[in-house]
C-alpha cells in the first residue's frame, strides 16, 4: 500500500518528496494538484474519497492513515 502511494506522490511531487510532505510545507502542492493527487488515489486503491475527507487528507501521513483505515 505505501509503496503506491509512494510512487503516487514522486509522480506529482518529484523525487524531493518525503512522509511529512503536506500542503502546508511543499510548495508544488497547490489546490489544483491536490484534487489531482486524491483522483490518482482513489483509481490506484479503488476507493471513493468522500468530498468532506479532501479537506483532511492534506498530507502523505493524513493519506497513508486513511488509506489504512479504510483497508480494514
Amino acid at each position: 500500500m505505501e509503496k503506491k502511494l509512494i510512487k503516487i506522490f514522486q509522480k506529482h511531487l518529484g523525487r524531493s518528496h518525503n512522509k511529512r510532505a503536506s500542503m502546508y510545507n511543499t510548495k508544488k502542492w497547490d489546490s489544483l494538484l491536490h484534487i489531482v493527487i486524491i483522483g490518482e488515489i482513489e483509481r490506484k486503491f479503488l476507493i471513493n474519497i468522500n468530498l468532506n475527507q479532501y479537506e483532511k487528507l492534506t498530507s502523505y501521513k493524513s493519506i497513508l492513515d486513511f488509506l489504512k483505515k479504510s483497508s480494514k
